[in-house]
């Protein structure tokens, strides 16, 4: 038999008794939001190229030890200021 999960009403009447929310003590992912992130300043783009280009993207990124989303912003940035 599976473990039943708490119900909301629960664990919220738990958390205001405690003082905290759960937001309050975590992040989505666990660990404090980084100030500098990407994702504070970043749009998500979403695009289609072939697998193949993708895969050169991601080996050069490597190689790189950088992002691909660093490299494909360089790439744009000097085709569109040409």
């Amino acid at each position: 038999m599976a473990k039943q999960r708490p119900k909301l009403t629960d664990v919220l009447k738990n958390a205001e008794q405690s003082g905290t929310r759960p937001s309050d003590t975590e992040s989505k992912r666990g660990r404090p939001a980084k100030q500098e992130s990407k994702r504070n300043k970043w749009i998500q783009l979403n695009i289609f190229v072939p697998e193949e280009l993708r895969d050169r993207l991601k080996m050069q990124a490597l190689r790189e030890k950088r992002d691909m989303s660093d490299i494909v912003v360089d790439v744009l940035e000097e085709r569109l200021t040409d």
